[in-house]
């Protein structure tokens, strides 16, 4: 046990030699001060001098802080301006993007009332939120889109029953002549004028003359065509006129029923506005499918020429 604590001693002995040996030789070698203070210095850009070790006086050791502090003081003070101006600019940004959303946003419903200035929005609020949404969605494609069984129709008196069973004529009106005219009146506005007017039939439904002569009378230009006129029909919407129809038994009715072709898409496709289904408005129908129920002629609609007045004799 001696023994090893002998051995123990002297080995510890032999390392402290050599590590004093090494920092002497580190202490007395030509290099050891190869590294010049100068590039140890504090902020070497900063503008503060350097001070030699043997010119360490109290008075310039308080420079060389006051410069630091300054110096200090200076980065901090340079930092919050560009924080700020990132800031400022971030702000910029971002009331120009509201901006521009808002202008967006305007230049959307101008284009809207521009497309569809017969929007009634007084009778639109008077419906329920999800009739709303009906009227909503076809508004937002420029057209204006009355349902007969909507809640503020439905229930209404027309012939021997109520306007919801029987009100597709008024109500196809009411929307050639929003949609072509610009002129707001509602299927209430030409229920009433029909019933006044004798063109609501006893039987059932709206007299054919209603369709042509109502809105005429708002300068519509109303043409029969021959139900096999199939190139007319086509022509016609694609040229942003409207088209009645008068429906058989089929997608659309039992008996007879008024319908409008609002459009025509790239492919061909037929799009209607059924007065009586808002799922019936939202497909895309095959002509040939149309043809095969269709009871009667057509109606085209066109707009009224800019040059021409339309009357007031149909007008609540």
């Amino acid at each position: 046990m001696v023994r090893s604590v002998i051995y123990w001693l002297l080995a510890s002995a032999v390392m402290l030699g050599a590590v004093l040996i090494c920092a002497y030789s580190v202490r007395t070698s030509p290099d050891a001060d190869a590294i010049p203070p100068e590039s140890l210095r504090p902020f070497p850009d900063a503008g503060i001098s350097y001070v030699p070790e043997d010119q360490m006086t109290a008075e310039a050791i308080d420079t060389s802080i006051t410069q630091l502090i300054a110096a200090a003081k200076e980065a901090r003070i340079e930092a919050a301006k560009e924080k700020k101006r990132l800031e400022l600019q971030a702000m910029l940004r971002a009331r120009a993007e509201e901006r521009r959303q808002i202008l967006a946003e305007q230049a959307a419903i101008a284009a809207k009332e521009a497309a569809a200035p017969g929007y009634n929005k007084e009778f639109v609020a008077a419906l329920t939120e999800e009739e709303q949404a009906e009227a909503a969605y076809f508004y937002d494609l420029g057209y204006v889109y009355f349902r007969q069984t909507w809640s503020t129709l439905d229930e209404l008196e027309y012939s021997y029953d109520n306007f919801g069973e029987y009100g597709c004529g008024p109500t196809c009106a009411a929307a050639v002549i929003a949609n072509l005219a610009g002129i707001p009146v509602t299927p209430d506005d030409l229920r009433k004028y029909a019933i006044d007017n004798y063109y609501c039939a006893p039987g059932g439904g709206t007299y054919y003359g209603f369709m042509t002569i109502v809105p005429a009378q708002y300068g519509i230009r109303v043409t029969e065509v021959y139900r096999g006129d199939k190139k007319a029909v086509i022509d016609a919407l694609k040229e942003g006129k409207l088209v009645l129809a008068t429906m058989g038994p089929g997608d659309f009715t039992l008996g007879a029923h008024y319908i409008l072709l609002r459009g025509i898409t790239e492919e061909g496709k037929i799009l209607v506005a059924d007065s009586y289904s808002y799922a019936n408005s939202l497909k895309e129908w095959d002509y040939d499918v149309l043809y095969s129920q269709l009871k009667h002629g057509y109606y085209i609609y066109a707009a009224p020429d800019s040059t021409q007045e339309s009357s007031d004799t149909a007008k609540t």
